[in-house]
Formats: C-alpha cells, sequence, structure tokens
C-alpha cells in the first residue's frame, strides 16, 4: 500500500537533558501544521585503502543528522497565560518563555537568551503514513510572515541528531489547540512615531547561526547543536512616502534607530504582539520598487539590543 502525503502527525517537546528522548505524546505535543518537510543529512565516509584493484571499499555513514521545514498558522492558545502549542519550537530557536499569569495581565513572552545553559532544545517526532522519524537535540531558526487579509505563519527550520527512522502506526488522540488563526489587518504596525504607513507585508526572522558541537565521545559523533550568534531583521514591504513625511533616506544613510511594533488578532488569548525596541533599516530604501503602479520599498531591518537579550519580544495574550 502507498504511504499518504497528508498522513502526518508532529509532536515536539523539550528536552530535560539536552539531547536525550524527551518522549513527546500526542495527546500533549501535537503541533498542527502544514506537510511536514524532513530531509536527513548523513555523510558518507570513504576508505581510500589500496589493494590488488582499482575497485574501492564500501561507503559507511557517519554523522546523522536530519532537518525539518515546519510551516504552522500564527494563533494564540484560546486562553491568555497559556502557551500556544508551538512553544516548545520558539524556544528552540533560542527564545525564553516567560508566563505572567497576574489576573487581567496573563500572558506569554519570548526574548531571546545568549547564555548556552538558557537554550532549549526538543526532541521531534514525526509520523507518516506508518513511518517514523525521530530527532534529539534539535534548535533552529523561524520567520514570521504575515500579509494584508490573510493568516500570518511561522516557517520554522529545524536540525538535530537523526533519531532513527522505524515502522510506526500513525498514533491516534491526537489533542491540538483549537483557536481559530486571526487574519492580519488593523496590525497597527508603528515604525517610531510613523504609526500611518501602508504596509504590504511584514516578517521577523530570528537570524540565529546553529553550530554542531562535534565530539568523539557522543553517538553519531555530535554532542548537540548551539546556538553561536543571532542577527535577527524585520522586513516589510511599505508603500513609499516623502522624506517630509517620513525620512526614509536620512533615517537609512544615518543609521537611525527606531522601535517597530505590530500586532496580529485582536482577541484575547488570540493575541500576538511583536516588538523591537531598536531597529536599524539597512537595505531596501535605495532601491524602489513597482507595486500595481505604486512605488514600494522592501525595507529590511537589524533587530537591534536595547539593554541586552530584548533584540525582539514575540507576546501571545
Amino acid at each position: 500500500m502507498p504511504l499518504l502525503t497528508r498522513n502526518q502527525l508532529l509532536l515536539a517537546k523539550v528536552e530535560t537533558v539536552e539531547g536525550t528522548d524527551a518522549e513527546p505524546t500526542p495527546a500533549l505535543n501535537a503541533i498542527l501544521s502544514e506537510p511536514v518537510g524532513a530531509n536527513p543529512d548523513i555523510s558518507k565516509v570513504n576508505s581510500n585503502i589500496v589493494s590488488r584493484s582499482i575497485s574501492v571499499r564500501k561507503t559507511r555513514l557517519g554523522r546523522k543528522k536530519i532537518s525539518f521545514s515546519i510551516k504552522v498558522e500564527v494563533r494564540g492558545s484560546g486562553e491568555a497565560g497559556t502557551p500556544p502549542e508551538i512553544s516548545p519550537l520558539l524556544q528552540a530557536c533560542g527564545l525564553g518563555e516567560t508566563i505572567t499569569d497576574t489576573e487581567g495581565s496573563e500572558k506569554v513572552t519570548y526574548k531571546p537568551v545568549s547564555a548556552s545553559a538558557d537554550q532549549k532544545s526538543v526532541t521531534i517526532y514525526f509520523y507518516y503514513d506508518g513511518k517514523l522519524l525521530k530527532a534529539f537535540g534539535c534548535k533552529g531558526n523561524f520567520e514570521l510572515n504575515a500579509a494584508p487579509g490573510e493568516i500570518a505563519t511561522f516557517s520554522f527550520e529545524m536540525s538535530g541528531k537523526h533519531g532513527g527512522e522505524t515502522d510506526a502506526t500513525l498514533p491516534t488522540g491526537a489533542v491540538y489547540q483549537n483557536t481559530e488563526p486571526p487574519v492580519a489587518e488593523n496590525g497597527d504596525v508603528t515604525i517610531g512615531s510613523f504609526s500611518d504607513g501602508v504596509i504590504q507585508s511584514l516578517g521577523l526572522s530570528s537570524g540565529n547561526e546553529i553550530t554542531d558541537r562535534l565530539d568523539i565521545n557522543s553517538a553519531e559523533g555530535i554532542k548537540s547543536t548551539t546556538i553561536t550568534s543571532r542577527n535577527p531583521e524585520i522586513k516589510m514591504t511599505v508603500e513609499a512616502t516623502t522624506e517630509s513625511v517620513f525620512a526614509w533616506w536620512s533615517k537609512f544613510t544615518g543609521r537611525v534607530e527606531e522601535a517597530v511594533s505590530a500586532q496580529i488578532g485582536n482577541v484575547s488569548g488570540n493575541i500576538v504582539q511583536i516588538a523591537a525596541p531598536k531597529a536599524c533599516i539597512s537595505d531596501g530604501v535605495s532601491s524602489p520598487k513597482d507595486s500595481n503602479g505604486l512605488v514600494t520599498y522592501d525595507l529590511t531591518s537589524q533587530a537591534l539590543e536595547n539593554t541586552g537579550d530584548d533584540n525582539y519580544t514575540i507576546t501571545f495574550k
């Protein structure tokens, strides 16, 4: 019998010990996503020993890694102060999670962390119609993308140690948070004090550099992955204005830093806010584009630290 692409189940759980199977379950750790892409990365080990033949020896397998492309809709848990089901993936992208349960101010906040001890890794189980792929010690990057009147998405690129592939019946009993994703509208996008911009798209990328910790004492020769640097970016397509309305060119050439904020959704339990205290335009002002007869800028801005580990904040409330 053929295996069907859409018969999938994705589970992810934060690991207590980095690189050790956290054993996620369908009832507690299921994530609703578009079809997942799985990409094994298995190195080949060749021997150059010669003998009385020109034939080469059998290739052996070395380090075994795997990466996953995961795309989900941006939505809250449905209850302010309760983490979204993508919480493990956000934490594995170098973000610390803070839950505020003060009555009337309930929220869950995600901000970057720098110390390796604060970085979280996740175990991923990926079932696809009779098969199971496991991966341990996964970390990665995300991109948030929002277009007017459409459902915003998070795209995650996660990688870790390949945990093997086996036959496995697709589990039942998966529990998902049942909120409907809000469309991107009335987003209150502000750049500094400028709140009258016409925004055709909005994006945020984590910009993490992921490094393998190679270790001869560890299985597969890899101890874990770690995030060694970050350069997050905010991306917008905006309608151009004159400098007197908003000084795009002067702010670009003067390396001016300004706060950026936006919001998706307006119902408690399903609101996602994005904020960056210091964003500096790095590209786009010098190359105006045509968008159906309108002049636009495809802006890229660095999201910079203000007081440390606060390049940006994602808040679910």
